[in-house]
């Protein structure tokens, strides 16, 4: 055989296994929990085949802390079509981990019935998350923002959520958001006043946007906040207002 044709023979057997690569899923694909020291705290994942053909599966965790994660590592499950196996997972805490944020990946992975195919191994992955904050000693305030694209005409609602991140209450966090256009003109400016935000709350202020007064074009939301004393970085979205006669997809 030619070496160009051996090169088509091999994209094609690539090409063959490609519905089986997508057929592997995983659920859910993000999970949040709170460090508690010396705890035990389990959480359910679940591989699911939503192809034609059997998978033959296996669960991998990875991340900074993933020596805390107690699962059957060494197991692998063959899924009929349409089948489902849930495995079960848990955060074994020790007294102490270093604060902030530290994420497991939680990989659903296909293993090849009977081995590599001409040398190459075609396999598939997807994967969720697993997010363990650890409180900050004393008081952390963090801020984020979220939102949607509009037609002039239509409401921009801006989703600003204050999470604290600490160990003590926060009694006053102050947060400024405003609105710049594509000329970095502030377009408009509101402040929001958010009272006993308590450890590991987290707490969504809505504010809705008339774009009646809004032109076309691109805009940035940049949020920033304080608490006694204490500035919280800034966070931004950006967004498009669109034309009526055009809707943004």
């Amino acid at each position: 055989m030619k070496r160009g044709s051996f090169g088509v023979f091999i994209l094609l057997l690539l090409f063959i296994n490609l519905p089986a690569i997508s057929a592997i899923g995983i659920s859910p694909t993000h999970l949040e929990t709170t460090f508690e020291p010396g705890a035990s705290i389990s959480f359910i994942f679940t591989i699911i085949n939503s192809g034609k053909t059997s998978l033959n599966t296996t669960l991998g965790v990875g991340g900074d802390i993933d020596y805390i994660v107690k699962y059957d590592r060494d197991s692998s499950y063959e899924l009929d079509p349409g089948a489902t196996k849930n495995i079960n997972i848990t955060l074994l805490f020790p007294d102490k981990l270093e604060p902030g944020l530290h994420r497991l990946s939680v990989m659903a992975k296909e293993i090849p019935f009977g081995g590599a195919v001409l040398g190459i191994s075609v396999s598939g992955e997807v994967g969720g998350t697993l997010d363990v904050f650890v409180p900050y000693p004393g008081t952390y305030a963090t801020l984020s923002l979220r939102g949607n694209n509009a037609n002039v005409g239509d409401s921009v609602n801006l989703t600003m959520t204050a999470s604290n991140r600490g160990r003590r209450p926060i009694d006053n966090l102050v947060a400024h958001l405003d609105v710049i256009d594509s000329n970095n003109v502030t377009f408009d400016s509101f402040i929001r006043n958010i009272q006993h935000l308590l450890p590991g709350e987290n707490r969504d202020v809505s504010i809705s946007l008339d774009t009646k007064k809004y032109v076309a074009g691109s805009y940035v939301a940049m949020v920033r906040g304080k608490y006694n004393a204490i500035i919280i970085p800034e966070r931004t979205f950006e967004f498009r207002i669109g034309r009526l006669s055009l809707d943004i997809v």
